[in-house]
């Protein structure tokens, strides 16, 4: 518990703040390593705003400005657990279209890959349950009406990082004109976004994966399903060192020996870096490429082999690179 003292409408913001951020903030993400997840989720729902917000209201020295901005902070670090979706949403998975209710642990949905660029399945690990009485409706150009929690990321293509790769929103945060990825790599357009509160509550439910933390919802949209940790970092031992565990997968179902990707990577013809501190060792092996990724680390995270025929020109090769976002012309030769 956090006791207040004087209560001026500046003390009582401040120390609001700081049970927040002591008590919400910090159970929220106290089991993550406090980097890159923590961050992801403070940018998507704006909790550095908030707090300048904040800042400058006390400055301004108005006591209604004040409150405002502590209510809204108070809101953001309180509903930052707040994603899931209505148990009648579709997602994808092995077996088609399921609704997100009738999915268990074991099952697999399809996943995508950032670091790849690539489609996947991905086994589901827990089915989280909540209660909700606000939801957002997310109205797309084709008619789709996705029931969501107001922070569950989805995936923007039209709004760039500064690595030139899409930004992950809140479902609150979407507006229209912004264009969510689909599973078939088209845009879908969201028209409307419309916020509802519910008489009562009601269950929604979130997926957590194996390895990749995306799933596609609703017929194919992308979203986030907000895990603490990447386990796509999670190394394992190789002869050749280590890699990451969707790279061993990778190159022990694509058959990548140790002595293939070696020749790859030591005899490329083409070599370039992605954003993100990856490298892209790339050689012509008959009609097609072979193409081995590594990370910042130097751990593999994945290989396409040349029986992937989408892979004949060089140009081919930038072209999925391209859709996986990030990529840049640097040529090491």
């Amino acid at each position: 518990m956090v006791f207040c003292g004087e209560a001026t409408v500046l003390d009582v913001a401040l120390c609001i703040v700081k049970g927040l951020v002591v008590q919400s903030l910090i159970s929220c993400v106290a089991t993550a390593v406090f980097g890159e997840a923590a961050a992801f989720m403070l940018k998507l729902v704006g909790i550095g705003q908030d707090t300048y917000g904040l800042i400058e209201a006390i400055k301004s020295k108005d006591p209604k400005e004040i409150v405002i901005a502590t209510v809204r902070l108070a809101v953001s670090v309180f509903t930052l657990k707040s994603q899931c979706f209505a148990g009648d949403t579709l997602v994808s998975t092995e077996e088609g279209n399921r609704r997100i209710d009738e999915i268990k642990p074991g099952d697999k949905v399809l996943s995508y890959n950032t670091e790849t660029g690539e489609n996947e399945l991905q086994e589901v690990k827990n089915v989280s349950v909540s209660k909700t009485d606000i939801l957002v409706h997310i109205i797309t150009d084709d008619g789709r009406d996705i029931e969501t929690t107001m922070f569950h990321p989805f995936y923007v293509k039209n709004v760039k990082n500064e690595d030139g790769t899409g930004e992950w929103k809140a479902a609150s945060n979407l507006k229209a004109g912004d264009e969510l990825l689909s599973e078939d790599g088209n845009k879908v357009k969201v028209s409307e976004v419309k916020v509802e509160k519910l008489a009562e509550e009601i269950t929604v439910y979130n997926l957590e994966l194996d390895e990749v933390h995306t799933y596609y919802v609703a017929g194919g949209v992308l979203v986030h399903n907000m895990c603490a940790t990447d386990n796509n970092s999670d190394t394992s031992d190789s002869e050749g060192g280590k890699n990451t565990k969707h790279g061993e997968q990778r190159l022990a179902e694509r058959g990548f020996s140790q002595e293939k990707v070696d020749d790859i990577v030591n005899n490329y013809s083409q070599k370039v870096y992605q954003d993100g501190g990856r490298t892209v060792y790339a050689k012509k092996n008959g009609n097609y490429y072979d193409v081995i990724i590594k990370n910042s680390k130097g751990e593999i995270v994945t290989a396409v082999g040349g029986n992937t025929k989408s892979l004949k020109t060089w140009k081919n090769v930038i072209r999925m690179l391209n859709n996986n976002g990030g990529y840049s012309s640097l040529p090491m030769n």
